[in-house]
């Protein structure tokens, strides 16, 4: 028998929905924990993968060829730290929560050729 996840309520979160609180918007900064980062190599370096399809190409989906090379890419060459020094450079802001956060960037000059990601 298969255990179900409680499902996330103002109860089971603790939070009193009668009660009022400000929300507090605040420049935020990102730092994915290497635990976290540790783990996803490990998980990556762990991949069991499929034979590969004669002559399937993309025809049955990603390319094995293509997936092995990028999931490499992910687990031994992508600078996260990087990523994240370029993303806190941004102007961002949002909402401060004990449940989860959501994180808004904002670019300083228009550009038509760019568009919102949500």
């Amino acid at each position: 028998m298969t255990e179900r996840a409680t499902p996330l309520t103002t109860e089971t979160a603790g939070i009193d929905p009668n009660e009022t609180k400000p929300v507090q918007i605040a420049p935020l900064h990102y730092e994915a924990p290497e635990a976290d980062l540790t783990d996803l190599r490990e998980r990556l370096a762990r991949t069991r993968w499929a034979d590969a399809v004669r002559e399937a190409g993309w025809d049955l989906g990603v390319d094995i060829t293509t997936m092995r090379e990028l999931t490499g890419y992910w687990q031994d060459s992508f600078d996260w730290r990087a990523q994240e020094a370029t993303i806190n450079r941004l102007p961002n802001s949002g909402p401060r929560s004990t449940i989860w956060t959501s994180i808004s960037c904002t670019s300083a000059e228009p550009d038509p050729t760019r568009f919102p990601l949500s």
